[in-house]
Parts: structure tokens; sequence; C-alpha cells
């Protein structure tokens, strides 16, 4: 299909900012010696949005018998210090790929309305 000059495929200013936050937080990250899969929820401007929450999808150990101890349908909301919810994507990113993977990782979360405090550490 052919789009008329000025127009775009993309139909709402919302998937844009989805399509770009996937740019921006990968939804495959590791911390520690876990594997996650998330799904991040953002608002405000596409290029630089905000973070509302940080789902678990899935995780897996990269390293035998290690036991990553979140669960899917956790909502991440602080890594060792870094605040997640209402911070700037690109610097909860920064920090996530600045985690050394044998290094101890505390993650604070959401699971079922309850916080938890999770220490993963070798």
């Amino acid at each position: 299909m052919t789009y008329p000059y000025g127009s775009s495929s993309m139909k709402t200013p919302a998937l844009a900012a989805c399509l770009l936050t996937l740019l921006i937080l990968p939804l495959a990250s590791q911390a520690g010696n876990c594997k996650l899969d998330i799904n991040p929820v953002t608002s405000g401007f596409f290029l630089n949005p905000t973070l509302d929450r940080l789902m678990v999808q899935s995780m897996t150990s990269v390293k035998p018998g290690f036991d990553c101890k979140l669960q899917k349908g956790d909502e991440i909301v602080q890594i060792n210090t870094q605040l997640v919810k209402g911070q700037k994507a690109r610097v909860v990113q920064a920090y996530w790929k600045g985690l050394k993977q044998d290094a101890p990782v505390t993650f604070k979360v959401m699971r079922g309305g309850k916080p938890m405090t999770l220490m993963l550490e070798d």
C-alpha cells in the first residue's frame, strides 16, 4: 500500500513510542547470572520515555544451578540502588548494562501486590 506524502503507516504515537522503547531497553537483558525477558511500559516523549513499569516475562540462569528468584509477572521497582519506576529509560538502561555478570544484584519487586527484596548472588 502506498501513502501520500506526509502520512505514515504508524496510526498512533503510542505505537511509535512502543517501538522506540524496544530499541532503548532490550527485551532480553542480563542481570548478574540471570537472563531476563522484560516488558517495559513507558510514557512521555518517545525519544526519552519515562518507565512506568518494568515487568519480567521470563528468566533463565546463565550459570548451571543458579536460582534467579525472579518470577514471570514480577514488576521490577529497583535494581540495587537504581530506581526504575518514574526514571528515564536511558538512565535505567545504562545502569542495567553496567551490571557485572558475577556481581550480586538486589532487586526490589512487586509480586502479587506485595513488595519483595530478592538478592541474587553467586
